[in-house]
Formats: structure tokens, C-alpha cells, sequence
């Protein structure tokens, strides 16, 4: 199977089996200081003029507090810069925090929507916050943290004419070990890193898309959802 060929390819490199401690700077595995082994070899400034590579690092997703209350606290304060700059009062509708680089960008409002065209002759096509950003951010995949209602979203927006989403529990629990969507027990939430770690991998692996496939198979409520708005 794929996942054993993987699994005897990282023995052979004498790499982790985890693509988290492969990818992490800050776990047990130093990618660095291998990467740093590698460009050691003899032959590499003579294949590279002299020149020795840069390392470039993976983007990571951002960290996130240990309290969920650091990051309520935290967007409760936030305004939409759009109305901010055209001296509009009132707070943003549902602000959102971006996993991917810790931007807090509005959703749900009309505030932050834009026209966009896929290709020229074709109808402008409105698009959300959290839609609009994953264009730049992510390569067309979003994922952010709805903080208000203890969520997350995905969004597949890689194709404009057909953007798919769905909604994943955040890595926080309560001191029983459960998450609490939506807030409807209330109780003080704390980050699982477990959890989080299997977020990552999913971000890295890029399987986002194939999460929301299976959730839109399971509920088919979110097929109809206009996730192109959000």
C-alpha cells in the first residue's frame, strides 16, 4: 500500500515516520541541521557555482494559545479595516481567524465581498472574506478559525464556479476531554495539541479538499451552503 511504501522509505532515509516531526522546526527532528548535512557534501558549491543553497523552512500553521479565552479576547477587539477606513461605526458581523497566517478577516458581511472574474467575458462572481483571502494565502484553500462560534471552516475555492466547504471542530476541549461547538455548555476550553498536530498534517499532506468531500457526504446540508460568501 502507499502508506507502507512511505513508512520503509522513511526507514531506509533514516527520517520519522511523522510528517509532523519531519516538517516541525521546533520537534524532535531538526530539518535544518539535515538539510545543513546535505549541503555539506563535497560536490554541492561545485554544482552550485560556489554558491551555497538557502535553506527554505515549510510555512507552518500559526501557534495558537494554550486558553481559548486569549483568542476570544483577541477578536472581540478587531474592525473591519474597510469600515474603519470609510469611518463606519459598529464592529464586524463574524470576524475569523486564519490558521495558515494568523490574518482575522470578516465573513458574512458585505463589507469585505468582492466581484471577481474567473475569465475574461465572463459574469463577475461575489466572493466572501475567507474565500477572497484563500486566493492569496493558501493557493484557494482556507482554513480559519470562527472563534464566536468555536469552529472551524475549510474552503476549496482552487475553482471559483464551484467553491465547496464545511465546518471541522477546533483542537480545544474541555477538562472532560470534549470540544463544545457553538459554546453551548460554556465551560473553559484548552488547546489539545494532539488535535492540532492532526490539523497540520491534514494542511500538509493537502487533504483539506478530501475532508470536505467526505463531510458533504455525510451531511448534504452543506452542499447548499454558499460557501463562495463566506
Amino acid at each position: 500500500s502507499a502508506a507502507s511504501t512511505h513508512q520503509d522509505l522513511y526507514a531506509y532515509l533514516d527520517l520519522p515516520a511523522s510528517i509532523h516531526l519531519l516538517l516541525e522546526p521546533s520537534g524532535g527532528f531538526h530539518l535544518q541541521q539535515l538539510a545543513e548535512n546535505w549541503c555539506s557534501h563535497p560536490r554541492i558549491p561545485e554544482l552550485v557555482n560556489g554558491h551555497p543553497p538557502a535553506l527554505l523552512l515549510p510555512r507552518q500553521l500559526i501557534e495558537l494559545p494554550q486558553d481559548y479565552t486569549v483568542l476570544v479576547k483577541q477578536l472581540s477587539a478587531f474592525r473591519c479595516p474597510k469600515m474603519v477606513a470609510s469611518n463606519q461605526t459598529g464592529d464586524a458581523e463574524m470576524p475569523v481567524l486564519c490558521l495558515v497566517c494568523g490574518e482575522t478577516i470578516c465573513t458574512r458581511s458585505y463589507c469585505c465581498q468582492v466581484e471577481v472574474k474567473v475569465e475574461e467575458g465572463d459574469e463577475p462572481i461575489k466572493i466572501g472574506g475567507i474565500t477572497n483571502h484563500a486566493q492569496s494565502c493558501g493557493g484557494g484553500i482556507g482554513m480559519a478559525l470562527l472563534v464566536r462560534d468555536h469552529l472551524i471552516i475549510f474552503i476549496d475555492a482552487t475553482d471559483l464556479h464551484n467553491v465547496r466547504g464545511c465546518t471541522f471542530i477546533p483542537p480545544y476541549r474541555d477538562e472532560y476531554g470534549e470540544p463544545d461547538p457553538g459554546f453551548s455548555r460554556g465551560n473553559p476550553l484548552k488547546l489539545q495539541q494532539e488535535s492540532y498536530v492532526q490539523i497540520c498534517e491534514m494542511w500538509y499532506l493537502h487533504r483539506i479538499p478530501e475532508q470536505i468531500v467526505k463531510e458533504q457526504e455525510n451531511n448534504q446540508r452543506l452542499m447548499v451552503v454558499n460557501w463562495a460568501g463566506m
